[in-house]
């Protein structure tokens, strides 16, 4: 799913979801995001998962603002990307905004601010500002031990991973991966070209 209109609330603001305690799963964000407290562009709050989704609207809040979350509370996120801008007064992220004990992994983001994650938690977190080959999603991206990084061990393997037209099987949510010289960012297998 997608969402083009711009969101205006006070708390728990997201472009496709206030809050995501299940499985946000495929999906962008386009419009603008306008909040207080936890304001991100594809969920303002998440102890679930959020996996290949991407923003590229505007965030902007006072506390906890992320590109994808402002806040990820126990949650996980992987293989997600923001292209919009994000500012607030305290805890912003490119990604997140506040992680809480969340894993992040394999996510990137574009613009303002020069972070990826905010402030964290006893958390686990890997982002990368989106650059030239170097620091570019690949469909070999592979994040499978994370202990490292103070979590436990989870595959992520090809968690970039090109498509069929249908979506189907695991990692398969990208239908391209842009191109960094452009930049043209990365389209999910539903988009149309």
């Amino acid at each position: 799913c997608s969402n083009s209109g711009p969101v205006t609330g006070t708390s728990s603001i997201g472009g496709m979801a206030g809050g995501n305690g299940g499985t946000i799963i495929a999906s962008y964000n386009i419009g603008s995001v306008k909040g207080s407290g936890s304001c991100g562009g594809v969920a303002g709050y998440s102890n679930g998962t959020i996996t290949a989704c991407y923003n590229s609207g505007s965030v902007k809040g006072s506390d906890g603002c992320g590109g994808v979350a402002g806040s990820n509370t126990t949650g996980t996120i992987t293989a997600c990307y923001s292209t919009g801008a994000v500012s607030g007064d305290r805890t912003v992220g490119g990604v997140v905004g506040f992680n809480n004990e969340g894993f992040i992994m394999a996510c990137y983001w574009a613009t303002s601010p020069d972070i990826g994650v905010g402030g964290s938690s006893r958390s686990s977190q890997v982002t990368t500002k989106f650059g030239g080959d170097d620091a570019w999603p690949k469909t070999d991206t592979n994040t499978t031990d994370i202990s490292a990084y103070g979590g436990s061990h989870r595959n992520y393997a090809n968690a970039w991973g090109i498509g069929s037209k249908d979506g189907s099987g695991p990692g398969n949510y990208w239908k391209d991966l842009g191109n960094p010289s452009t930049p043209a960012y990365p389209k999910l297998w539903w988009e149309k070209d």
